[in-house]
């Protein structure tokens, strides 16, 4: 069984280009998730992100990383493929982000409905010899590059590379859905389709 951590906890929503992309995602629960590594060279498109796929962050306790009397910096990368879906908090400045990522407001109202759907989600374009590793649900963190609490064991420190951005995004109030897939990352596709079996239709707006 896939191994699931975290959940929405607050109400959300996701910005899309096209009304039927807004459709699908609303509809049917299908949405494309990118790769880390793809938003490293967007020309002239706001997503892009070349630090994506890295945590950084100092701190002077973190057994793992310990210098002789002073502090060092933590960096982070995955080695598997992953893949994220992102979101927004409801709360957040809807007419500032749909400038920057779409005008296809999906909404949803109510967190439960996707957290009952991620168990039993569906890749419709799993790449042959690639297994589902993990999914995770976290709430971005922005204090990448700075000091911060990482935890105990390097373990704690591995979803940095995909749940942690800059202070400067800190605006976005952004949740992601990541999937990790097995093998490398060479070879490992730029997207992955995905079906989100939700229980009813989302709502959906036009800014």
């Amino acid at each position: 069984m896939v191994k699931i951590f975290g959940e929405f906890t607050v109400p959300i929503v996701r910005f899309l280009t096209k009304e039927e992309y807004a459709t699908q995602l609303s509809q049917e629960g299908r949405a494309r998730l990118r790769s880390l590594e793809s938003f490293h060279d967007m020309e002239n498109d706001p997503r892009e992100d070349k630090l994506e796929g890295t945590g950084r962050l100092a701190e002077s306790n973190v057994p793992f990383v310990r210098g002789v009397n002073q502090p060092v910096a933590l960096e982070v990368v995955t080695t598997n493929p992953v893949y994220i879906l992102c979101f927004s908090e409801a709360s957040a400045d809807l007419k500032r982000l749909g400038g920057e990522l779409g005008s296809f407001v999906v909404h949803i109202d109510a967190p439960a409905i996707l957290n009952r759907a991620v168990p039993d989600l569906e890749i419709e374009s799993l790449p042959a010899g690639r297994q589902v590793v993990e999914v995770r649900i976290a709430q971005v963190r922005y204090d990448k590059d700075l000091v911060g609490e990482v935890g105990r064991d390097v373990r704690d420190a591995i979803p940095l590379a995909y749940t942690q951005k800059r202070p400067k995004d800190a605006y976005q109030r952004e949740w992601r859905l990541a999937v990790v897939l097995s093998g490398p990352k060479e070879g490992a596709p730029e997207y992955i389709l995905v079906r989100l079996p939700i229980a009813s239709p989302l709502r959906v707006s036009k800014l």
